[in-house]
C-alpha cells in the first residue's frame, strides 16, 4: 500500500510482462531463495536460486524467537535485540535487497539493543540477515515512506 522507487528494471535477464510482481522465500527448504513472479495475465513463474546467498547454520542456533526486530514496518530506524545470552558475542547484520545484493552492514554487540539507521534506503521490502559465528537468521523488513 506504499509507494516504491524502482531500483532496476532487469534482474538476471528475466523477461516478464508489465505489472509483474515478485515474491521471494525459501520455498523448498534448501537454504536458497526461490522467486515466484505473478503477472497481470494471471500466470506464475518460478525461479530457483543457484548461488547460495546465506551460509548454513553450524555453531549456535539463531531462531526467530531469539532475535527481536522492531518496529516493522518502519521508515527511519529498526531496533535489534537478542533474547538469549550469546556470551557478549558480536553479531554481523546485513541489509539485503530481493536480488541478494548487500546494501548496508553493521556489527553490533549481542548484549545491547542496537539501533540501525535505514533512512537512506528507498521504500520497499528487505531482508535483514543476523549472523553470530556460522549461525544465520533472516528476517523480512518493510521500509515505508514517512
Amino acid at each position: 500500500m506504499g509507494s516504491f522507487t524502482r531500483i532496476d528494471s532487469n534482474y538476471s535477464e528475466i523477461k516478464t510482462v508489465s505489472r509483474s510482481v515478485p515474491a521471494t522465500a525459501d520455498l523448498d527448504g534448501d537454504g536458497n531463495y526461490d522467486m515466484v513472479v505473478g503477472n497481470k495475465l494471471g500466470g506464475l513463474s518460478y525461479y530457483k536460486q543457484v548461488k547460495n546467498v546465506l551460509q548454513s547454520v553450524d555453531d549456535i542456533e539463531l531462531n526467530s524467537a531469539s532475535v527481536d526486530m522492531y518496529p516493522n514496518p518502519t521508515y527511519d530506524q529498526v531496533f535489534i535485540s537478542f533474547k538469549q545470552d550469546y556470551e557478549n558475542a558480536n553479531a554481523a547484520i546485513r541489509c539485503i535487497d530481493i536480488t541478494g545484493k548487500e546494501l548496508m552492514h553493521w556489527t553490533v554487540n549481542s548484549k545491547t539493543i542496537s539501533s540501525l539507521n535505514i533512512q537512506s534506503l528507498p521504500a520497499g521490502m528487505y531482508m535483514i540477515e543476523v549472523s553470530i559465528g556460522k549461525s544465520r537468521l533472516v528476517k523480512k523488513l518493510v521500509k515505508i515512506n514517512r
